[in-house]
């Protein structure tokens, strides 16, 4: 029985972990790696692993921003598509810039 409308390509098939991918998908945790595409076998990258927490979170992320306060990482743009995120996630102690 499939409880979540399929959000996913048909690449995955039906895999065993399908219906899950598609209600995490559905509750706003994953949005995959673009253009509708999902990537099981593809590692979880830094702006993945951000973006997944402050969705769980709940919280509106779209305020944080590097500064005073907030330690920046050298290699993340503020047009980055995760920076708010990964702002957000600093500032909560979840991640770290090195130094």
């Amino acid at each position: 029985m499939q409880f979540f409308p399929r959000k996913t390509e048909p690449e995955m098939g039906f895999h065993w972990f399908a219906q899950s991918v598609d209600k995490a998908v559905c509750l706003g945790i994953f949005s995959g790696t673009g253009q509708g595409s999902f990537s099981p076998k593809n590692k979880l990258t830094r702006a993945q692993f951000v973006k997944v927490l402050a969705n769980l979170s709940g919280q509106d992320v779209s305020g944080y921003e590097f500064g005073d306060d907030i330690p920046a990482f050298e290699d993340v743009s503020s047009s980055a598509y995760y920076y708010h995120e990964l702002a957000w996630a600093v500032r909560a102690g979840i991640v770290t810039p090195d130094s």
